[in-house]
């Protein structure tokens, strides 16, 4: 009987290893050409070690696949037989390796067991023996923190969303409140501005109206004036005319004087000269 595995000696086969070594069995190495060690566990009877003379009935297996070896071509390949002594070192140096390895893993455990009973005493759980149902309600307890930290985290974030929302909402409001005031401040302008429009024309009519007013004022006075002037010219005139018409009237009561005169004392020819002088200076006023 002849079992062969494609492994190399490596920690994971070493239960193999152990349990061929408890039965007492042989270990045959076996160098290929590809170098590769193939670990082939034989039985101790002897008579399984002989090599059958058929080359047609034996197989090797070669890269995991089995190869007929009856052509000529293709050489025998010896197959080396360690001593005892050699297999029994191999043994013992594997063997200690997996009790290395297993002790190893113990230690890993225990440190793992200390750090998780460390971590259980710093968060909560003070007896000395833990066992699964500190274990569960260590779990439970902290899946009920997450919980609570989960919620607490909830709230903390809905305050703060509200809180946002708040300050946003007077955000908004003071917006709408600023434009409210600067749009009655706008209006309260533009009525004063209408105001101050509105009195400055009827000031300016004022003015215009006491202008005109003192514009008709001169105009009468000054119509009045030329009123009064025509008025004066024309006593002038009257005046005038009654002024000549005595001088003309004085003219004739000399002309009459000299006449009666002449009539009287004089002789003519004085009277003749100072009619003449008389007629002289009349026709001299008047012409």
């Amino acid at each position: 009987m002849m079992m062969t595995f494609q492994r190399p000696l490596t920690p994971s086969c070493s239960h193999l290893i152990r349990k061929a070594v408890r039965k007492q069995k042989h270990l045959l190495l076996e160098e290929q050409t590809t170098g590769m060690l193939l670990v082939t566990l034989v039985t101790k009877h002897r008579k399984q070690f002989r090599e059958d003379r058929d080359c047609s009935k034996r197989q090797h297996l070669v890269l995991g696949r089995k190869v007929d070896v009856q052509h000529q071509h293709r050489p025998r390949l010896p197959i080396y037989r360690p001593s005892n002594r050699v297999i029994a070192t191999r043994h013992k140096d594997i063997w200690d390796e997996s009790l290395q390895r297993l002790t190893d893993k113990e230690t890993e455990k225990e440190e793992e067991q200390k750090r998780r009973e460390e971590y259980l005493r710093e968060n909560g759980f003070v007896s000395e023996e833990i066992d699964d149902e500190d274990i569960r309600q260590f779990k439970y307890r902290a899946i009920q923190r997450q919980i609570a930290e989960k919620e607490e985290r909830r709230k903390i974030q809905k305050q703060q969303r509200a809180e946002e929302e708040k300050r946003l909402e007077e955000e908004k409001k003071r917006k709408e409140e600023m434009k409210l005031e600067r749009y009655f401040e706008r209006l309260r302008l533009k009525r004063e501005n209408e105001k101050q429009q509105l009195k400055q024309q009827r000031e300016e009519e004022e003015r215009r109206e006491k202008a005109q007013g003192i514009l008709d004022e001169i105009e009468t006075i000054a119509e009045m004036r030329k009123r009064e002037t025509r008025a004066d010219k024309k006593d002038d005139a009257a005046k005038e005319i009654i002024r000549r018409k005595r001088q003309r009237l004085s003219v004739i009561d000399e002309i009459d004087e000299s006449n009666r005169e002449r009539e009287t004392h004089q002789t003519a020819a004085e009277v003749n000269c100072r009619v003449i002088l008389l007629t002289i200076c009349y026709r001299g006023r008047y012409l």
